[in-house]
């Protein structure tokens, strides 16, 4: 069947059975100008009745539009793929949802961006499973950075802060999540691990530099601070504080015994334990440390000068605490001091009685002995090893 025209063709089906065009072959339908299908109510369908496509296209650089008077559906059975040549445009008046019963991936290659005008953005995992924001891996150049800023006030306004907050436990005994802030691993033998920093923002003008505060939240939750690597140069094994207010009573007791320790001191044949009490005497011509000792016949060991502030193996130097205060080992004391010992004076102790370098609560009393006062407890009764002794060095006293 060939239809052909000068002027306009019009087929009119007045009665209500429809038209049907119909082809065991291919429908071609050409114009010079526009095509226009119409129905006055109901929809128009193109479909395939058993397989194959429905294409519309357009020739050279023409469009495609479609418009609807009111909801616009497209549905697919099976995956529906869009495809732009160049870019895609979808803007929306009102809301926009993106909802998917499996996995939605969004891909770029170059600067992408997430932009909203007003309100707040969230992104959250609504039954299970975590958030997860990663910089690139790189194997040849400095690996992908993620950056969390809050945005800049305007004015007096402040501007936004960045919280990293653990969830909430549940009901019951169920705990709060952590907050972690990590530096990344090296990635090879000799690498360095990643920083943190934390540093308050720069001041502007005549305000302030900004603060760094760590909060427990509450007198009885101590925030601490765990070494979980080697020991390195700065950091000195003897350091034991674990809160914050722990580590600046140690430093300042460390910063005090520092301006009061003597010249270091060559010690003797035997190892030196930390917080012995100790004596300087002639060895060979030479002065050394020796512990001190309140026996009859001990010659000048008697004349304690004060406590070591750190073993010492056989002939190192060795500093000797003599003011201040300082925090002793239980071993030290013939007895350990309990709470109701605060304020009492101990004593040199006597090789017999115990060790040499030991001090105790009881004055020594045996025929030829030497009492001798060495300082006043200013702290007992609490975790093991924690004893604190305020070092007053007397004079002896012959009995």
């Amino acid at each position: 069947l060939l239809l052909e025209s000068a002027d306009e063709i019009q087929i009119d089906a007045n009665g209500l059975a429809g038209f049907d065009l119909n082809s065991f072959g291919t429908i071609t339908m050409e114009a010079e100008t526009s095509t226009v299908i119409n129905t006055n109510s109901g929809p128009t369908t193109l479909k395939t009745t058993t397989s194959g496509d429905v294409t519309v296209s357009t020739n050279v650089d023409g469009d495609i539009l479609i418009t609807s008077a009111d909801e616009l559906d497209l549905a697919s059975v099976g995956l529906m793929d869009v495809n732009a040549g160049a870019n895609l445009d979808i803007d929306v008046t009102g809301d926009y949802t993106l909802d998917s019963t499996g996995l939605v991936s969004i891909d770029s290659v170059g600067n992408s961006n997430w932009t909203n005008d007003t309100g707040d953005i969230s992104i959250s995992a609504t039954t299970s499973g975590g958030i997860s924001l990663t910089g690139a891996n790189s194997s040849t150049t400095v690996g992908g950075t993620v950056i969390v800023t809050g945005g800049s006030g305007d004015g007096a306004n402040l501007g936004g802060a960045v919280s990293l907050i653990g969830g909430g436990g549940g009901g019951g005994d169920g705990g709060g999540g952590a907050a972690n802030v990590t530096g990344g691993a090296g990635g090879a033998t000799n690498s360095d691990g990643g920083s943190v920093l934390l540093a308050g923002g720069a001041l502007a003008g005549s305000g302030a530099q900004g603060n760094i505060s760590f909060d427990a939240l509450g007198m009885a939750a101590p925030i601490l601070f765990t070494e979980t690597g080697a020991f390195g140069p700065d950091l000195d094994v003897s350091f034991t504080a674990t809160t914050v207010i722990g580590a600046i009573n140690e430093l300042k007791t460390q910063a005090s015994n520092s301006d009061v320790t003597v010249a270091a001191i060559a010690n003797s044949t035997t190892a030196i334990t930390i917080g012995q009490l100790l004596a300087i005497d002639n060895d060979g011509g030479n002065s050394r440390a020796f512990q001190a000792d309140a026996s009859s016949g001990a010659g000048d060991l008697v004349n304690a000068v004060g406590f070591a502030q750190a073993a010492a193996a056989v002939n190192a130097a060795v500093n000797i605490v003599v003011a201040g205060e300082v925090t002793l080992l239980d071993a030290i004391f013939e007895n350990t001091p309990v709470a109701a010992d605060a304020g009492k004076p101990v004593y040199m102790m006597d090789e017999t009685s115990g060790d040499s370098g030991d001090i105790t609560l009881t004055s020594p009393g045996g025929q030829g002995e030497t009492v001798l006062k060495v300082g006043v407890i200013s702290f007992a009764g609490g975790a093991a090893d924690t004893t604190r002794i305020i070092v007053q060095i007397g004079t002896g006293t012959l009995l």
